[in-house]
């Protein structure tokens, strides 16, 4: 098991993400996607990520999700989260801040999206002098051990953003009422769910949500994952419109090989996409 050192900071400083958040959408070109595979590395980590998730994939996954035990130290939990930040950017996030509200985190896993979310409305309320908004997320996961874990180590710096995590299955009986939340994040969840799950996933999310939904996931096929090609096509019928999107590759790396030199995956192709409800912009 690999631990984080200096020098992995060091690295991922050097990406800038804090001076451009969209550093992965200025990188990306079709040809970059194909230059990839060029790379030695780059073809050790997918023989070995597929077959990982091929072990996934033989196995019931939503009891593989639900018992998988993954505890994580602070440091190395802020390391994934700090090095995620590169293929989950904050899309359509201004309009969170703007507006301040409930949120939902669908898949909340660790709790490291909630915390650059709450982090990202502090400092955008401190830049815009806002303080007559507040925010309150409630992250869920089947997971008992990573609520646990994300119970531990989010932290709130402003009094008027406040969270709670709770363990529970979004594919179950839902106990919030219709139009809850006005928003919605979900973070490398849709992609393992299957074929026959899936449109009643997106309705459920689409039911809860009365302004805008954040979502950023898989748009290849890997062993155990579904990427759709299709989610403004299904979301628009759900009576929410694609504001923004963007196919982003995971890993930023260049013709002397990855970037990030703790190699933990494969660069491969993500989607983030904002969507508004339609009630919330004019055609």
């Amino acid at each position: 098991m690999w631990e984080v050192e200096k020098k992995d900071w060091e690295i991922l400083r050097k990406l800038k993400l804090d001076e451009n958040t969209f550093r992965a959408v200025d990188e990306y070109s079709p040809l970059m996607s194909e230059f990839r595979w060029e790379l030695p590395e780059q073809q050790e980590l997918y023989k070995n990520y597929t077959k990982k998730r091929e072990v996934i994939e033989n196995q019931d996954v939503d009891n593989y999700y639900k018992q998988k035990v993954k505890p994580i130290d602070k440091e190395k939990w802020e390391y994934l989260s700090a090095r995620k930040a590169w293929y989950v950017m904050p899309l359509g996030w201004d309009n969170i801040a703007l507006n301040g509200g409930k949120v939902i985190d669908i898949g909340t896993g660790d709790g490291d999206v909630v915390q650059r979310l709450i982090n990202y409305v502090d400092k955008f309320w401190k830049e815009k002098v806002i303080t007559d908004k507040k925010l309150y997320i409630i992250g869920l996961d089947p997971n008992k051990l990573r609520i646990e874990n994300a119970n531990r180590l989010v932290k709130s710096p402003n009094k008027n953003i406040s969270f709670d995590f709770k363990q529970s299955d979004f594919n179950e009986k839902q106990k919030y009422k219709d139009n809850y939340f006005d928003y919605a994040l979900c973070t490398s969840v849709i992609e393992i769910i299957n074929d026959k799950n899936y449109k009643d996933f997106i309705e459920k999310i689409a039911k809860l949500v009365t302004k805008g939904i954040y979502i950023a996931d898989i748009f290849e096929k890997f062993p155990g994952g579904f990427p759709r090609d299709k989610l403004s096509k299904d979301f628009l019928e759900l009576g929410f419109r694609t504001i923004k999107r963007e196919i982003i590759l995971s890993e930023p790396f260049d013709k002397n090989g990855f970037k990030n030199k703790i190699k933990i995956w494969p660069s491969i192709l993500m989607q983030n996409l904002w969507f508004e409800k339609k009630s919330e912009f004019k055609i």
